[in-house]
């Protein structure tokens, strides 16, 4: 994260909102093993708030996915993620036809 840091002040314009940070600040990487998304902040009160969503573990995450082969339906996977309790719900809401990898 320092790298990427370092780099935000080229790519990220400065806001003039009340309680703008000299310059943005990290919040918190988003499920690092996947790749991830790294949640940046702009100003003290949105640093905040995001952080204590994080803390007190109000954040909902949704995923688009495609996957191989036909998944019909919804339902729940509890299985664990990086050895942490997980639970994920899930809808399949399209399927479509790759010319190589077939159902996908």
């Amino acid at each position: 994260v320092p790298s990427l840091l370092s780099g935000l002040s080229h790519v990220l314009q400065p806001t003039e909102a009340v309680g703008a940070l000299p310059r943005p600040q990290h919040v918190h990487r988003l499920d690092l093993p996947t790749g991830g998304l790294v949640l940046i902040a702009k100003t003290r009160s949105a640093q905040v708030a995001l952080g204590a969503m994080f803390e007190q573990r109000t954040v909902e995450k949704q995923y688009v996915a495609i996957v191989h082969g036909r998944l019909e339906g919804s339902g729940s996977v509890t299985d664990p993620i990086d050895s942490k309790e997980a639970l994920t719900f899930y809808e399949s809401t399209k399927h479509a036809t790759h010319p190589i990898l077939g159902a996908i």
